[in-house]
């Protein structure tokens, strides 16, 4: 098949595209607050860093070595490298690195889109509805888990199209790197290999040349994903048998708390199985959800329609597994029962997958139109205002894109934050006590916090400030209350609420002055 090649103007409109993503990404990395699994995130980065470095064997009895340290640990590597003093200078740098990172991934994706579809305009809006994702953007900043995880699995799809295309050495060395980094990022990248095996099978069924060759690349890759998987774990190295025990532990998580789901606090051990796909169309930009399910639906029915087409192509195989994959990993969540909370931020990385649906019904109705110019006109002038208004959405939530739903749940009387989880990182809580310090002049605050994500914002203070700010356990005692509403969503009973960030007419953060009122 001939292969893709961009034009001139095509790769000019792209890298103009590519430098208004990092221009926002160096005017945006300093907005954001300190979100509630941060500090342990940047452990995880450092007692691996230790364990190399200074060989420190705190990690053996780490109780989160069970994660993967693929990306903390060079994170804080680097960090260390460039001397960056201050706590809070290294978590906005960390900021900035997610982000681009992300940006990287989205290079990715659109080699991999225009290589399967050979379209730039389709190759395009699948970056676009990528990046335009509201929850995704703001997570891509300070999520070092989930964002991470999406867009190493990005480049591990791209690494598995090349390798099909072209099996040879080099790209199953490229591959396995790529998978082991994903398992060592999260255990659940041992999804990757599966998926791969699963892109391969039809090849197993043709000539036994063929046949025979997969085999011996399977092998090659597997061997080489094991290797490289000890390699890039360093706990995996005082216990070769974490690898299983992370992978029991992760499939069943011990979140012992209660989730806010359609109004009711429920524990996320036992959440409904409409959690996720509920989750997923409440967050999610309405014309993407439009154009995925009708291009998924699209996709099977053409499918049924000449099955032997998709199972003799290795694009077309690609296509079907990549865009059916999501309905089948939910369904196998809900039979597994595993546990879930803050969302759907933990199957982000199911959303390029989602993505393919939605170009694929990109491409049909191209052919579709292609007769009627005009049509095709308006189609595009259509998906063109309804990137503007997700844009302009992203602007206006800005820093807290974290909270974004759509219209499918409204947002009168407060609806959705006693509905849904908001601030559930608790990122808000910088600009509470922002407020706190610039509008108090004490020399000694005592503050309350509704939660442990609090106190991780007082670091967004300068030293000064931090010193003037005392942590109360009981409001009764303290002198402010802020709290981002996660397991009480009900409103409070203080009166004097002296500051509050508000969303799409809910609040997700408020701040009660406690001292007026005993």
């Amino acid at each position: 098949m001939k292969k893709a090649v961009l034009k001139r103007y095509q790769k000019a409109i792209l890298a103009s595209i590519f430098l208004v993503f990092l221009w926002v990404a160096y005017s945006s990395y300093k907005d954001y607050g300190i979100a509630w699994d941060e500090p342990a995130q940047m452990e995880i980065g450092k007692l691996n860093y230790e364990f190399i470095h200074l060989q420190n064997d705190s990690l053996k009895s780490y109780h989160d070595r069970f994660y993967g340290a693929a990306y903390e640990m060079p994170i804080y590597a680097l960090i260390q490298f460039l001397e960056i003093q201050t706590e809070y200078s290294q978590y906005q740098f960390k900021h900035l690195i997610n982000h681009l990172f992300f940006i990287i991934s989205l290079g990715f994706f659109f080699a991999l889109i225009f290589n399967i579809f050979k379209s730039f305009d389709a190759a395009l809006l699948g970056i676009i509805m990528l990046y335009i994702h509201p929850r995704i953007f703001a997570h891509s900043f300070f999520n070092s888990k989930d964002i991470i995880f999406l867009s190493i699995f990005i480049i591990g799809l791209y690494t598995l199209y090349l390798l099909i295309q072209k099996p040879s050495n080099k790209r199953i060395i490229f591959h396995a790197i790529v998978s082991a980094l994903l398992i060592d990022v999260r255990i659940l990248g041992i999804i990757l290999p599966f998926i791969s095996l699963l892109i391969v099978l039809p090849s197993l069924f043709r000539s036994s040349e063929e046949r025979m060759q997969w085999f011996k690349t399977i092998a090659k890759y597997s061997v080489l994903l094991i290797l490289f998987i000890y390699t890039f774990w360093p706990a995996l190295w005082t216990d070769p048998f974490l690898l299983g025990k992370s992978f029991v532990r992760m499939s069943h998580f011990p979140f012992q708390y209660d989730v806010l789901f359609q109004a009711s606090l429920i524990s996320a051990q036992q959440i409904p199985w409409s959690y996720i796909p509920v989750w997923f169309v409440i967050t999610t930009p309405p014309f993407i959800l439009l154009l995925s399910i009708i291009g998924f639906f699209w996709l099977i029915r053409n499918y049924l329609n000449r099955p032997e087409e998709a199972f003799n192509s290795n694009e077309q195989w690609f296509i079907l597994v990549l865009a059916s994959f999501p309905i089948d990993f939910v369904i196998l969540l809900i039979i597994i029962n595993s546990t879930l909370y803050d969302g759907w931020r933990q199957v982000y990385f199911l959303y390029p997958f989602i993505l393919f649906s939605a170009v694929y019904a990109f491409q049909q109705i191209k052919v579709k139109l292609k007769a009627r110019p005009i049509a095709l006109r308006i189609i595009y002038g259509f998906i063109s205002i309804f990137i503007l208004l997700s844009l302009l959405k992203i602007y206006k939530l800005h820093p807290y894109q974290q909270v974004y739903f759509n219209h499918f749940v409204h947002k009168q009387d407060e609806n959705r934050r006693k509905s849904f989880e908001m601030d559930y990182w608790g990122l808000s809580y910088r600009a509470g006590l922002e407020y706190i310090v610039d509008n108090d002049k004490s020399q000694l605050i005592r503050v309350c916090f509704a939660n442990a994500a609090g106190p991780n914002n007082l670091i967004c203070l300068s030293p000064e400030d931090q010193k003037r700010i005392t942590i109360i356990e009981s409001p009764d005692s303290a002198d402010y209350f802020i709290t981002n509403y996660r397991y009480h969503p009900q409103n409070y009973s203080y009166k004097n609420e002296v500051f509050h960030i508000i969303r799409d007419k809910n609040r997700i953060l408020s701040v009660f002055k406690l001292k007026d009122e005993k």
